[in-house]
């Protein structure tokens, strides 16, 4: 089988067939989604959300060019980033688990 899916079949006595999926190579996600799980979570808890500036054009005539400064922001409650924290922590350990 190719892919990170790798099959195995085992047979028992009783003449039934059990298949068992491993996943390779989901170490390395797990790690990474855990790790950005926990930034956000730790951005959530201790700023409150995540703000950016975002640049629009309100003219544009030819040469002149007018544009206006929007900062924007995305609230994250005390409760979804501790979710994310915890969340990401058990990826985190999950990801060392799983061979």
């Amino acid at each position: 089988m190719h892919g990170p899916a790798l099959a195995q079949i085992a047979r028992t006595g009783h003449g039934t067939t059990h298949a068992v999926v491993r996943v390779a190579g989901w170490r390395w996600e797990m790690k990474v989604l855990g790790m950005v799980l926990i930034v956000l979570g730790v951005v959530g808890l201790l700023y409150g959300g995540i703000t950016w500036t975002r640049r629009d054009k309100v003219v544009d005539l030819g040469p002149i060019e007018v544009t206006q400064n929007k900062h924007e922001r995305m609230p994250i409650s005390p409760i979804a980033g501790g979710v994310c924290v915890v969340v990401g922590a058990t990826l985190l350990l999950a990801g060392k688990r799983v061979a």
